[in-house]
């Protein structure tokens, strides 16, 4: 991840944005999200925006 790509994470979760870092494996910024999960992003952000979505319905809502 580029220092540009972890600064919009960093103002996302500043402005209480609830964020998900998809990938295959950690990454060295993984800590920056409110959650990581390791697998294929066309798995795991459908799945993860409808736990969002159940959990409330406001993808802003950590």
């Amino acid at each position: 991840m580029t220092a540009h790509a972890a600064g919009f994470v960093q103002f996302a979760v500043g402005h209480g944005v609830r964020t998900l870092e998809p990938n295959l494996q950690p990454s060295e910024v993984s800590q920056l999200f409110h959650e990581a999960r390791q697998g294929f992003a066309g798995e795991l952000v459908p799945v993860w925006v409808e736990e969002v979505l159940a959990g409330g319905g406001r993808l802003g809502s950590p």
